[in-house]
């Protein structure tokens, strides 16, 4: 359940009518991610609801990749959040699965880079923190992916984005 407050927020940025039709969870999921962006980061309950309707947008949601890899792209940030709040590793295994499948159907949005880059480090922290070696060399691959693009990209060598 959304708290009042968050309530109240969200009837004013819902639109009041939707000539475009875009399916309600996918408008009820960007007006979430607005106050998201704009309020102070979201606590338990309230990353719960968000993953709740980032998860059944996609269910009901627009089968077109962009639309659809934003959502898995957000998916994948407020589950890496909820880890970083409680620590279950199947949260950062959802989190890295919804980076894997966003990068899979996008090409563009946010710079492919820093996408590669989320994806790669919450790949490293799967080792570390719950050591399992056998990943490392997605990881590895992952990150040298993003120094390459971010090189090929910004004409910055990429080595400086690792400190």
């Amino acid at each position: 359940r959304l708290p009042p407050v968050l309530l109240i927020q969200l009837k004013r940025f819902l639109p009041v009518n939707n000539p475009i039709r875009i399916p309600f969870p996918l408008t009820l999921a960007n007006t979430l991610n607005h106050i998201q962006m704009v309020s102070r980061r979201p606590d338990g309950e309230q990353l719960d609801e968000l993953i709740r309707t980032y998860r059944e947008t996609l269910q009901n949601g627009s089968p077109i990749p962009q639309v659809r890899g934003d959502i898995l792209w957000k998916l994948g940030v407020v589950l890496s959040d909820r880890f970083d709040e409680n620590g279950e590793k199947q949260d950062l295994e959802d989190s890295i699965n919804a980076f894997r499948d966003c990068l899979a159907i996008t090409n563009h949005s946010k710079p492919r880079w820093i996408r590669l880059h989320m994806l790669g480090t919450r790949q490293a922290e799967l080792c570390t923190k719950f050591n399992s070696p056998n990943d490392i060399d997605e990881a590895i691959s992952t990150l040298d992916k993003c120094l390459k693009l971010y090189s090929k990209t910004t004409g910055i060598d990429g080595k400086s984005i690792c400190h």
